[in-house]
């Protein structure tokens, strides 16, 4: 004979319905896990992954826009993503995050996380710096995969070169491309584009904007097209912003 569900064994199925395995919370009140996903079901808690705290990265990478699952992991696994291998049923295991774990872990990678093709509130009340981060990545669309040069693309990179009156940035503003994708392509093609002083030197405001705009989690590209310098000059400020920080991190530690 079926038991019937008290008031406290509902309330403890409803709090604890995606923080806790299916098979602890059936232990906890000496249930099924069949009776527990049963009951779990007819009160409309959901799938398990998407209660609680707690989604699945299948599911996070999907709101976040990205296709293949696969390469999407490696590469944010191997950024140090705090994922972790939870037990559903049946021995089914899923890959889940908690979401305050990934919003923390997102603020110190944001440079390799494109938030352009996410809405806001996407995954619940969002950090207040994701929606300045959703307006740089909307810059450079272009960054997570990789175009094809078309014969119209060929076409208008050779009239510009051909022209002598279109620097690499404006060619590569034209273009939507990065300026290391123009002078590549060129090269390919043998046209040769018109030739700027690169020695120019930068402002002390543009080196405080772009590392201002490091810091927010800006790629390169997207920076440069924004202030006009080069992937070049923002790369040598990265690398001396990264130097800084390392030899104060070094201070500290002998102090």
């Amino acid at each position: 004979m079926n038991r019937k569900w008290t008031k406290n064994e509902i309330e403890y199925l409803e709090n604890e319905w995606g923080s806790q395995s299916v098979p602890a919370i059936a232990k906890a009140l000496d249930r099924t896990e069949i009776a527990v996903t049963n009951k779990a079901w007819k009160l409309g808690l959901g799938r398990f992954t998407m209660s609680g705290d707690y989604i699945t990265l299948y599911e996070l990478f999907a709101a976040l826009g990205y296709k293949a699952y696969t390469g999407t992991f490696k590469y944010f696994t191997n950024n140090g993503l705090p994922y972790r291998v939870q037990k559903v049923h049946n021995s089914k295991r899923v890959r889940v995050i908690n979401i305050n774990s990934f919003w923390k872990w997102a603020e110190e990678n944001k440079e390799i996380i494109d938030f352009s093709n996410t809405k806001e509130n996407f995954l619940g009340k969002e950090p207040k710096w994701v929606a300045e981060k959703r307006k740089l990545d909307f810059i450079n669309p272009n960054k997570k995969s990789i175009r094809k040069w078309t014969k119209e693309d060929d076409e208008k990179l050779i009239f510009m070169c051909n022209s002598g009156k279109y620097s690499c940035h404006e060619i590569a503003e034209t273009l939507n491309r990065s300026r290391q994708a123009i002078s590549s392509r060129a090269s390919k093609l043998n046209v040769c584009i018109k030739k700027t002083k690169s020695c120019k030197r930068i402002s002390k405001e543009t080196k405080e904007e772009i590392e201002r705009l490091i810091k927010q989690g800006a790629d390169t590209v997207t920076i440069s097209k924004m202030l006009n310098v080069s992937q070049k000059t923002i790369l040598r400020q990265k690398k001396k912003m990264y130097n800084i920080s390392q030899s104060v991190n070094n201070r500290n530690i002998n102090i």
